[in-house]
């Protein structure tokens, strides 16, 4: 039935313009991506990230940008079924949001039944509105007594992620087909324990970070051994979310932009995760520095797909991040490089599964780049899936303007403005691909 719809869309897309919406798989999921904890902070105050906000850097500076807290964001916990309403508007037949370790389980063993309820009834109203729900487990966030006793720091620690997940699996399986273990642990290794940007803001921490990093593939492994044991385990659709990122020098002869790229591709750990999920074979090594290793031999058969997080590469210049000639910077160390989510879709697609786009998007205050960016990235997944390439979904990050990590609220990735003072969300006219340009066969 898959080959079937593709070589449909094959035919019609041959007969259309440039400017045509384009047309999805009428099985292809249109979504939005978001962390609970970036919309709507933590409820109380227990988790690790409201602990690290309040720490300085190794410098002394704040660990987020103008010592901003994330407070309760952009509510929600308050108005999470109003916003419901924004998704249906933009015409999304699905959804990928995180559930808060640390509002679930706030002490060791003690779960919120409160919290459980709601996400029961935030699903079944997603539902109720013609809009699948995707949860992921782990999003940088979870309980502060859980890095007490280490974090991912120690295996051992992985059984408490473990029962968590069992937990909130046996609550919601019955209304949710897909599920994320953990989002970026490359990420999460890389900024907490390098360039200690996110939490535990551990710097330079080689062996650390290698060993944290190795925890949370073993901590994927053992959640998908253990969910597909329980009631609806078999039927569960359970994958992983990796952010694919690159880094090349701009110039060849620039001894500190080939230096740079290089440390960031090490650190930023694709290959390592993508040989770790091919072969179970896990090597993290600089000689004389660091050398964490491990073998899984589950691990190939640890995912029944793929998320791929992919906004761009780095390209590391003389001073630092640039880009090359006649491309368009973001608000971040990125430019818009639509061809890059091609190359990203082609390279995973070696592991034999299917993908989802989990994460793409783009920080623009001025709302200059959006649609540009948001038109030209869909049309390079449209040609992946017209390829022949098992893409079966697409999450734009994000729905509204959050709370984004170390940077606060400075960074504008929301498809809606919001304004921190009254929570109004406005629809951005850069949004009107997203909502107009990407149509799924079957609402069209």
């Amino acid at each position: 039935m898959q080959v079937i719809s593709t070589l449909l869309l094959l035919i019609c897309s041959s007969l259309l313009s440039a400017n045509t919406p384009l047309l999805f798989p009428n099985s292809f999921l249109k979504g939005v991506a978001f962390s609970v904890h970036q919309n709507g902070g933590d409820l109380f105050g227990r988790s690790n990230w409201s602990v690290f906000e309040q720490k300085k850097t190794v410098l002394g500076t704040p660990t987020v940008t103008g010592n901003q807290r994330c407070n309760s964001s952009v509510g929600f916990w308050q108005k999470g079924f109003e916003d419901i309403a924004l998704l249906q508007e933009l015409g999304c037949n699905s959804v990928r949001f995180s559930v808060e370790w640390s509002a679930i389980e706030p002490e060791p063993g003690v779960f919120n039944e409160v919290v459980l309820n709601f996400y029961e009834r935030y699903c079944d109203a997603l539902i109720a509105a013609g809009i699948q729900p995707t949860v992921t487990l782990h999003h940088f966030t979870h309980p502060h007594w859980f890095d007490v006793i280490g974090g991912f720091e120690k295996e051992i620690n992985i059984t408490y992620f473990v029962r968590f997940c069992k937990v909130v699996f046996s609550r919601l399986n019955n209304k949710v087909a897909l599920w994320y273990t953990i989002n970026e642990p490359t990420v999460y290794s890389f900024m907490g324990y390098i360039l200690g940007m996110h939490s535990p803001g551990k710097t330079m921490h080689f062996t650390l970070a290698g060993t944290v990093l190795k925890n949370l593939l073993l901590a994927h492994v053992r959640v998908y051994q253990e969910l597909k044991k329980l009631p609806g385990g078999q039927q569960a659709q359970i994958g992983i979310v990796h952010q694919l990122l690159r880094a090349q020098a701009y110039s060849e002869w620039s001894p500190f932009g080939k230096f740079t790229a290089w440390f960031l591709n090490f650190c930023a750990a694709h290959k390592q995760t993508k040989k770790f999920l091919e072969t179970g074979i896990f090597e993290y090594k600089i000689p004389g520095i660091v050398n964490v290793q491990t073998h899984c031999p589950e691990a190939p058969q640890s995912y029944d797909f793929i998320g791929i997080n992919y906004y761009s590469r780095v390209v590391t210049g003389i001073t630092g991040p640039t880009c090359f000639p006649n491309e368009v910077m973001t608000d971040m160390e990125y430019a818009i490089y639509p061809d890059g989510i091609y190359n990203a879709i082609a390279e995973m697609a070696t592991l034999g599964v299917p993908m989802y786009i989990t994460e793409n998007g783009i920080p623009d205050a001025k709302d200059e780049h959006r649609a540009e960016f948001i038109k030209n990235y869909l049309k390079k997944v449209h040609e992946a899936v017209l390829d022949g390439y098992d893409v079966r979904g697409y999450f734009y990050w994000t729905l509204m303007d959050n709370y984004e990590w170390d940077r606060g609220f400075t960074q504008k990735f929301g498809l809606y403005q919001v304004d921190l003072t009254n929570l109004n969300r406005v629809l951005r006219p850069g949004a009107e691909p997203f909502k107009d340009h990407f149509l799924i066969a079957n609402r069209a």
